[in-house]
């Protein structure tokens, strides 16, 4: 990993910060993918609950 983006997660003081650092901003390719995965994932184990 560069350590630019091990800094910058590290650093985040938010899971949103995290998640923009790990995966990039909301409306980027990666961060869809990654968000696409999650929903999915809370769906098939019961906590949709937790998806906002």
């Amino acid at each position: 990993m560069e350590t630019k983006k091990k800094n910058a997660i590290l650093e985040s003081t938010s899971f949103e910060e995290l998640l923009n650092a790990e995966y990039g901003e909301r409306g980027t390719e990666t961060r869809e993918k990654f968000e696409a995965e999650a929903e999915t994932f809370c769906e098939a184990y019961g906590n949709s609950h937790l998806i906002s």
